[in-house]
């Protein structure tokens, strides 16, 4: 577990990759990855890129955790 949680960070920089194909690899990663994933998904919520902060709240929902409704990260 201790080595899905630091390999949660790379993959959260996918996140903000332009390319939708890389974005989705990496939600896709994250998600099979599970709840050691979600401080670095929570943190991506709060990202300036609406496509980070959009795959983000896919990949939580994903999880089964919902993002804060206001969108700001917990």
């Amino acid at each position: 577990v201790v080595v899905a949680a630091e390999g949660s960070g790379p993959l959260a920089a996918g996140l903000r990759d332009r390319s939708g194909w890389v974005r989705k690899h990496a939600v896709d990663a994250l998600v099979r990855l599970g709840p050691p994933s979600r401080p670095a998904l929570t943190r991506t919520l709060g990202s300036d890129d609406r496509f980070a902060r959009d795959s983000a709240a896919e990949a939580l929902s994903a999880l089964g955790a919902a993002p804060p409704p206001d969108g700001s990260a917990a």
